[in-house]
């Protein structure tokens, strides 16, 4: 099974899975670094929508972007729901996205960027797709030795190194660069009982300009 295999399985349960995961709500901490009110907003690697949803109800647009079929279904019956009519979905490779360049004012990426096998190639696509001045903001978990994730959660980084996620973001120009170490923690337990508790970081960061560059 692979993670896209996966996480079309899990789907109906991740809103589950994901509160015994992350018990502490990482979005006031991401909300109070970026403005979305009234801008044009991505989301990859949504899920079910747990920043998307929340981002949509300040934004004039969000793209909720994963590979996931089963995942954007159970966003969308969400946004429906509460009558959120401002989410549009995306089925897509995460690191190559049928979009036009430029045109995003912020792009979101939660707790997804340790299942891409190439998080350099990700951030590059997100240079792409942001607009002059626009903001990234990426949240995911710090370096850890749970090599079991790689099979049972389908993992492909143990986390990641604050070293390692500035020098990706600086390699494609972002600046004005705020690493964030939220002192929450990433819980899961394998099935031999293995307990993992990463800490969880935030990162915000700025596209340049043309004419910085």
């Amino acid at each position: 099974m692979n993670s896209k295999n996966y996480f079309d399985h899990i789907a109906t349960q991740w809103n589950a899975m994901r509160k015994n995961y992350f018990n502490q709500d990482i979005r006031p901490i991401i909300f109070s670094k970026v403005d979305f009110k009234q801008k044009t907003v991505m989301d990859l690697g949504s899920g079910t929508g747990y920043l998307a949803l929340e981002i949509s109800k300040l934004a004039n647009l969000v793209f909720a972007v994963d590979q996931s079929h089963n995942m954007l279904d159970q966003l969308m019956y969400k946004a429906k729901s509460n009558q959120l009519n401002n989410v549009f979905t995306i089925k897509s490779d995460i690191q190559s996205i049928a979009f036009l360049s430029n045109q995003i004012d912020v792009i979101t990426m939660n707790m997804a960027l340790h299942h891409m096998p190439s998080p350099n190639e990700v951030i590059k696509e997100m240079y792409r797709l942001l607009k002059d001045d626009g903001r990234v903001v990426i949240g995911d978990v710090m370096s850890h030795q749970g090599e079991w994730a790689i099979e049972e959660m389908h993992d492909v980084w143990l986390g990641f190194k604050k070293e390692q996620i500035i020098h990706w973001l600086e390699d494609n120009h972002f600046t004005d660069i705020e690493f964030i170490e939220t002192n929450y923690q990433a819980v899961a337990t394998s099935k031999k009982g293995e307990v993992i508790n990463p800490n969880i970081f935030v990162v915000v960061a700025k596209k340049e300009s043309k004419n910085e560059i």
